[in-house]
């Protein structure tokens, strides 16, 4: 579910489901910040996607 939905910039996401990432994603970039980089390596590896990813779920 995760890879798709960094793929798709989560357009099948429920605007909860953005929200829940938001705060998921935020919590690691700031207390996890060797994890939060690589799950984004393991998610977007070729570095494409995760840019538009995280512009749609910061509006949640």
């Amino acid at each position: 579910i995760l890879p798709e939905a960094v793929q798709t910039a989560c357009k099948k996401c429920t605007q909860s489901q953005r929200r829940l990432a938001r705060k998921t994603f935020d919590a690691f970039k700031g207390y996890f910040p060797e994890i939060h980089e690589e799950l984004r390596k393991r998610l977007d590896p070729k570095n494409k996607y995760y840019e538009a990813f995280e512009k749609a779920i910061s509006s949640a």
